[in-house]
């Protein structure tokens, strides 16, 4: 996605409005700062969040957009997880991406296969 994006073939769907602009959306870190409301983080956490593509990437966006290759980026609170203290940050590096976008295909109808098949449907049973 992050290609996409950069090189404009996303540009139809997401545009980058707001410059200068850093690329990236998959993060795996710790929590330098914390901004005012936050209660379920704690400097120094261990996290891995998405930055979301449309969250970040749409005119008017209250953070972003995306900056996933920065030094540091901004992201609400509840789009973040916490990583467990013995698990390596770069084992979830691609995770949130990734996993978002196979829980859209599984779960939400979204998704073919590569024959063209809808995927979905799947339940907990």
């Amino acid at each position: 996605v992050d290609v996409k994006v950069v090189t404009g073939r996303y540009s139809d769907v997401f545009p980058v409005h707001m410059f200068p602009f850093v690329p990236g959306f998959d993060v795996a870190g710790e929590v330098a700062a914390l901004g005012a409301g936050c209660s379920k983080l704690k400097v120094g956490d261990k996290v891995a969040l998405c930055l979301g593509i449309q969250e970040s990437s749409r005119q008017g966006a209250a953070f972003g957009p995306a900056g996933a290759f920065a030094e540091y980026c901004v992201c609400p609170e509840n789009q973040i997880s916490k990583v467990p203290e013995d698990v390596m940050l770069s084992r979830v590096a691609g995770l949130p991406l990734a996993g978002l976008t196979a829980y859209q295909a599984l779960f939400t109808g979204h998704g073919c296969s590569t024959q063209g098949e809808r995927l979905g449907g799947v339940t907990k049973d």
